[in-house]
């Protein structure tokens, strides 16, 4: 078991980190049951209220998710939802790469955002698309066609002058 360093960060937000840390170098060949990987993202969804739990938390736990090959058909509704409403309180902080990875990380849990969470994030891509690099357009255009999300026609502008500019 994966054992969180003596910081005063929460113990649950070293937990993202460490798990963060090493989902991104094992991908899914990995030793821990589902059980164990989802006990860590109760516990880490336990906190999302305290102010250490970022935007780029939110991130995080959906990127560690992805790279550990856990699909929503392994995880429970419940835990899903705790992590879109996660998600939809830190939305307004997200910055380009956390919209993007966050996207393309949901994308590939197959957790499909409810509409008026998909409004937030087209309303926050919308508003930061001139900060976005190729890779986040790429990202967020990937996320868009899996879960079939047609942008207005202004934000589709914008993001084609944002590739253009790239």
């Amino acid at each position: 078991m994966l054992r969180a360093k003596h910081t005063s960060r929460p113990p649950q937000i070293q937990k993202l980190i460490d798990w963060y840390n090493y989902s991104k170098e094992v991908r899914t060949k990995h030793s821990y049951s589902d059980a164990e990987i989802l006990n860590c993202v109760t516990d880490i969804l336990s906190i999302t209220d305290n102010v250490r739990f970022t935007s780029q938390s939110c991130s995080m736990l959906c990127m560690m998710l992805a790279n550990f090959g856990i699909t929503s058909r392994r995880i429970p509704l419940e835990i899903q939802n705790r992590l879109l409403t996660a998600i939809d309180k830190k939305i307004a902080e997200f910055k380009p790469q956390e919209i993007s990875n966050t996207l393309n990380a949901l994308a590939r849990l197959e957790i499909k955002p409810n509409e008026t969470l998909v409004a937030k994030l087209l309303t926050a891509i919308d508003n930061k698309i001139s900060e976005f690099n190729p890779q986040e357009i790429s990202n967020t255009l990937n996320a868009f066609a899996k879960f079939d999300i047609k942008p207005n026609a202004a934000l589709v502008a914008k993001l084609l002058t944002a590739i253009d500019k790239n």
